[in-house]
């Protein structure tokens, strides 16, 4: 280990300044931190599981990613006015109570 170490060396005296300034942001990111370690513990095997095919899509995605950007605020719009068809379609419903005896 102590190899290592003495490897590692210059790069954390190089990280210094950044760790330094970055100890007030980890140290109110703690708390939330700790309240999500159970839930990345269980995310794990899942993200390994899946690491091969993200790795193997990553191309494609790098291909498509100025595409996907382009298209943002058009898909942003078509999500915007989906969302208000559906609001003003579950508007006009009857209230739930008037259709309990449907079912």
């Amino acid at each position: 280990m102590r190899p290592f170490l003495t490897q590692m060396r210059p790069f954390l005296k190089q990280m210094r300044p950044f760790l330094r300034q970055m100890r007030p942001f980890l140290t109110q990111m703690r708390p939330f931190l700790t309240q999500m370690r159970p839930f990345l513990t269980q995310l794990r095997p899942f993200l390994t599981q899946i690491r091969p095919f993200l790795t193997q899509m990553r191309p494609f995605l790098t291909q498509v990613n100025p595409f996907l950007k382009q298209m943002r605020p058009f898909l942003t719009r078509v999500c915007q006015l989906l969302l208000a068809g559906l609001t003003e379609f579950l508007r006009s419903l009857p209230p739930y109570s008037a259709l309990i005896p449907l079912l």
